[in-house]
């Protein structure tokens, strides 16, 4: 099995908090690239005043030129592919969502585990189970989000952003199995990344608060799966924590 293979495998919360984390730029070399690169922008930029039909038109040409040859970044070509899978996601499009997921998943299990393509890893990932739960394949789902509730967890410190959309979904597909075991499970072991990240990462009272937040808003979820699986003297605990919590960070409505 390839060696990367051992990394396989809510929300606002989780989207305010990607878009306060540090981002990086690619280095811009070739003309072609300048010129593939361009466009990635111009689609991003689309893509965020929501004109999804104009977003994937220009993202795919960017993409015919990132994958054309061996001179471009795999990392800029994976992004690209990955890019696409979103917007297809959005456009309600789900199996082309998946298909370009897919390859992007196989394009970075070609590639050195470098912490740049695990975090690529788990954004396709996250869009790949987010397609596939809205096809209804929640069987499929549950079986890609075990894969990476299977990877050890220091493996997984430092992507709680990104694992955060994959569980979210498995808790969604499980719920639709009424598999509430499962549920459970996703759920204990994003609150754990999440309940790390709050307590050992040095970030700016803006970030840690939404930290925080994440912590009490999953810890919330967990007390309902557990009544719902009629663990109710546990639920109890873990809703009562949650309340106090919420509370401490001005959370008044539930």
């Amino acid at each position: 099995m390839h060696r990367f293979r051992g990394y396989i495998s809510r929300t606002a919360i989780i989207f305010a908090m990607s878009l306060l984390v540090a981002s990086h730029a690619c280095p811009v070399n070739t003309p072609p690239k300048r010129s593939a690169l361009e466009l990635s922008k111009n689609a991003r930029e689309l893509f965020d005043k929501r004109d999804y039909e104009g977003a994937l038109t220009t993202a795919l040409s960017a993409d015919a030129i990132l994958q054309s040859g061996s001179g471009f970044d795999l990392a800029d070509r994976v992004k690209s592919r990955r890019f696409i899978s979103e917007i297809y996601l959005k456009k309600e499009s789900f199996a082309e969502a998946e298909s370009y997921a897919r390859q992007t998943q196989n394009q970075i299990l070609e590639s050195s585990p470098t912490g740049e393509m695990v975090r690529e890893l788990f954004k396709s990932r996250a869009v790949l189970v987010k397609a596939l739960c809205l096809q209804g394949k929640h069987v499929e789902v549950i079986k890609l989000v075990n894969e990476v509730a299977r990877t050890p967890k220091d493996q997984l410190v430092g992507y709680e952003l990104e694992t955060g959309t994959i569980f979210s979904t498995g808790q969604d597909s499980a719920a639709a199995l009424k598999d509430y075991e499962s549920a459970i499970r996703f759920t204990r072991l994003q609150l754990e990344l999440e309940t790390t990240a709050a307590n050992e990462k040095q970030e700016d009272a803006e970030i840690a608060i939404l930290r925080k937040r994440a912590v009490v808003r999953s810890r919330q979820l967990l007390g309902s799966l557990l009544f719902n699986n009629g663990e109710h003297d546990e639920a109890i605990r873990v809703l009562t924590s949650a309340a106090s919590e919420g509370t401490q960070l001005g959370l008044v409505a539930w």
